[in-house]
């Protein structure tokens, strides 16, 4: 049997010498072997290092990034160098530095870099110049590639990994011209070839697995992000099929349908008509329609309020809001509704109208004239006695308007000097009298007043309350 080497050269004699250039020149066999086997076992290490990143996902990312250097520090050691003539060696040591900076940021390709050029040192391989320029490239390049790309998302896409190949490719080629003789025109082109093809190659093929190592994390930190807050969150969330089948539901809409008294009810399984009333499920049911049919996200949000319905027949109020959980191609595969029990302000609600219905009704059984004021010296609200002697039919009617729409500009403004007083100061006024208004109060009438600062509960003061009562007779 012939020596393989042996049967090539023969039968290349026989050959045109374009056909035996390519074969011999640009497709050096033998050495495109030996760096696919370096790309092979560069890919099987970059699987493995994979393997520990649910690991470091405890860690900050600057520990991240510096176990990251190491870690690819020891793949660039332990590839292989291919001779493509004497004292011309390649590696994918490129790739990984540009891989490494990437992915992990300046302190990754800064480490990787250096741990590189410590190794070819000690091999006596090291042409400091070339080497140091083209290795701070290869940590520039990634580096720019991880702040234009990679920091703003959770992971490359195949465009951004072509461009990372890219740059490989074009660092190697720079790498090869500059430390090859300018009359080594036949081994320079023998570079070509492997460079163009397995440098891309490389890059995407490696950051191929490293994005999609990202992407599992992303999705399963934000599945774990996500079901943290579906667990605790205050508010009910209910996920339907698309036929309003409950399929998920969280704590916090478990123990706001159980019977009081009882254990929470899981309602998965169960259909949402169940646990609203009629009146709401028609609504709803309405605008699930609406968004099959519109096939749009425009109607997203769509609220109201209901009663919720518990297993035993007891009602809440429910304020109930509905989005809609779509495919890639926009068709509805089921609903999410968030709702939140209104029970507590329902009450509050009917305990401010109930304090407001006594409180009017005070004001308007005192036989003196009582209102408010805010800090423009509008009436806010009066009671019958102050309309009457303002003039006005309604109290309604005194609403918005100040003393000057009632009294001699020069009373007035007596009036409005002194409230502002209260309210710059706090100091009320008490007993105090005042004329009255002869329109209503007749000439030489007098009124006693108290005017004091409204505060709200942070203790600002909002406006002033005022008692008159009429001491005309008593005068």
């Amino acid at each position: 049997m012939r020596d393989p080497v042996h049967f090539r050269k023969t039968s290349s004699e026989s050959l045109s010498p374009l056909t035996d250039f390519l074969l011999n020149v640009l497709v050096p066999l033998e050495q495109l072997a030996k760096l696919s086997q370096n790309l092979l076992a560069l890919l099987a290490l970059t699987f493995l290092y994979t393997l520990l990143s649910p690991y470091l996902q405890r860690l900050s990312f600057s520990i991240r990034s510096i176990i990251m250097g190491i870690f690819f520090g020891f793949f660039s050691i332990v590839l292989m160098p291919v001779t493509f003539a004497p004292g011309v060696n390649m590696d994918g040591r490129i790739i990984v530095i540009v891989i490494a900076a990437a992915f992990g940021g300046w302190r990754a390709g800064t480490i990787t870099a250096m741990v590189t050029l410590g190794y070819r040192a000690l091999q006596g391989g090291l042409n400091a110049p070339v080497t140091l320029s083209i290795l701070t490239l290869a940590v520039a390049a990634g580096v720019w590639m991880y702040w234009r790309y990679g920091s703003r998302k959770a992971y490359y896409n195949v465009l951004d990994l072509l461009i990372l190949g890219g740059i490989t490719a074009i660092l190697r080629l720079l790498g090869t011209i500059l430390t090859i003789p300018s009359d080594a025109l036949e081994t320079i082109a023998s570079t070509v070839l492997p460079i163009l093809f397995l440098y891309p190659l490389g890059g995407l093929l490696i950051g191929t697995i490293l994005t999609l190592d990202a992407r599992r994390l992303y999705l399963e930190n934000l599945h774990r992000a996500s079901d943290m807050a579906l667990q605790t969150s205050q508010n009910g969330v209910i996920m339907t099929d698309s036929r309003g089948r409950i399929t998920l539901t969280n704590p916090a809409t478990d123990r706001m349908f159980c019977d009081p008294g009882k254990l929470p009810e899981r309602l998965t399984g169960k259909h949402l008509s169940d646990f609203v009333d009629e009146t709401a499920w028609q609504v709803i049911s309405q605008e699930m329609a609406m968004m099959v049919e519109e096939a749009t996200t425009e109607l997203e949000g769509a609220a109201l309020e209901a009663e919720g319905v518990r297993p035993d027949g007891s009602v809440f109020p429910l304020h109930l809001a509905m989005a809609t959980v779509r495919d890639k191609n926009q068709r509805v595969t089921g609903y999410v509704f968030s709702l939140y029990d209104l029970t507590l302000e329902k009450q509050s609600e009917e305990t401010i109208r109930q304090e407001r219905t006594l409180l009017r009704t005070v004001i308007d059984a005192v036989p003196d004239r009582v209102y408010f004021k805010d800090t423009q010296g509008r009436f806010l609200m009066g009671n019958p006695v102050l309309a009457r002697e303002l003039g006005a039919r309604t109290p309604d009617e005194v609403i918005g308007k100040t003393d000057f729409d009632f009294y001699p500009p020069e009373l007035a403004r007596v009036f409005s000097e002194d409230e502002q007083r209260v309210l710059a100061t706090g100091e009320p006024i008490v007993n105090r009298e005042e004329p009255g208004l002869e329109a209503t109060l007749g000439p030489n009438s007098w009124v006693l007043t108290s005017k004091v600062p409204l505060r709200d509960r942070n203790g600002d003061i909002i406006g002033l309350v005022g008692v008159g009562h009429d001491i005309t007779q008593r005068k």
